[in-house]
């Protein structure tokens, strides 16, 4: 009875979000800024070189080979960052960090002109064109009066320390580690030993170079230690009788009289539920969900390229006016980088 009420609950739960959802989703525009980069114009004035038509049109065809979702990963941001990689495995550019560069094949793409609810991270393996794996991926909070909504578009993205928010342009991934809470561990040790946190580096100077410092990483919720105990103090849970019920969603159920007291991690099948499909906000890690973490952290680790796009134009953010990769691919090809601003996002 006490898990039907659960159940019951949480479908209540989830309609009232997703009403919310809507509402937000209507004063989207009103609260993005008007301003995006125009990132087609700067592709077409770049496929007017030889050598970039060429790149540009193997890109697109890996796009379609792989079958990637357009909803998910635009063709603008997967031609950005093959382009960016192309330039990085040349040695056309010089970056800090490049020597624990190993894994060339691969490329991961974030695309935050998508919303929270689509799988918005994707892995290729570039040779065999294939998709690896996509999932759902988190956005940076952002604080004070640059904050984002899970249920927008991210517009505010920062390299600074305390911002919260995501960085963008191209990183790399280097070590996994191994959870540090036993919860985690227990619950995933059954099908296999695996890292569950990747630390990333960033390779674009003023623009994601503090990641290291910032600890940017990817995770998943129940990997940095949200367990029992941090559930219970959160649930504010003193009672001993409380037991966690095993097929629930983090919920606690009383022995004595029945009464039910439950939390949802935001990345975890449940916690996505009850957000009507929608990841939740980080401090500006990637967050993966909880379900589905292992392949995707298996197959970025230990050197692998990691793109993030967007190109919102807000305060200090244009990505492509600051990019040290984005001004030398613009020199090396020989075309002007100042194309009018967009009034519509791509």
């Amino acid at each position: 009875m006490a898990l039907f009420t659960i159940q019951l609950t949480r479908r209540i739960r989830v309609v009232l979000v997703f009403l919310l959802s809507l509402i937000i989703a209507g004063n989207c525009f009103a609260q993005e800024p008007a301003n995006w980069y125009n990132t087609d114009s700067l592709l077409q004035r770049l496929a007017t070189n030889k050598k970039y038509k060429a790149l540009l049109k193997d890109a697109a065809i890996i796009y379609a080979k792989a079958n990637i979702d357009s909803s998910a990963i635009s063709l603008q941001a997967f031609e950005v960052a093959y382009l960016e990689k192309k330039l990085i495995d040349n040695k056309q550019v010089k970056m800090k960090g490049l020597r624990y560069y190993k894994n060339r094949r691969i490329l991961a793409v974030v695309d935050y002109t998508r919303p929270g609810n689509k799988k918005r991270m994707a892995t290729i393996d570039l040779v065999r064109r294939k998709l690896l794996h996509d999932d759902l991926v988190t956005q940076g909070a952002g604080t004070g009066n640059k904050k984002n909504d899970k249920y927008t578009l991210p517009v505010f993205f920062s390299n600074a320390l305390g911002s919260e928010s995501s960085s963008l342009g191209m990183v790399l991934t280097t070590a996994g580690t191994h959870p540090d809470n036993p919860c985690h561990l227990c619950r995933y040790l059954l099908l296999r030993r695996h890292d569950d946190v990747v630390v990333l580096d960033g390779l674009e100077k003023g623009i994601n170079d503090r990641l290291k410092e910032r600890d940017v990483v990817i995770h998943t919720t129940g990997s940095l230690n949200y367990g029992t105990d941090s559930l219970r103090r959160l649930l504010k849970i003193k009672d001993t009788l409380y037991r966690m019920l095993p097929d629930s969603c983090k919920c606690f159920v009383s022995k004595e009289d029945g009464s039910v007291k439950c939390v949802s991690a935001y990345a975890t099948d449940c916690g996505i539920a009850d957000n009507a499909g929608f990841m939740g906000q980080s401090n500006g890690c990637l967050v993966l969900p909880e379900e589905d973490h292992i392949e995707m952290m298996d197959i970025v680790k230990n050197g692998s390229l990691i793109f993030i796009y967007s190109n919102v134009i807000n305060g200090n953010t244009n990505y492509f006016k600051d990019s040290p990769i984005i001004r030398k691919m613009v020199k090396l090809a020989g075309v002007g980088n100042k194309p009018k601003p967009k009034k519509e996002k791509r």
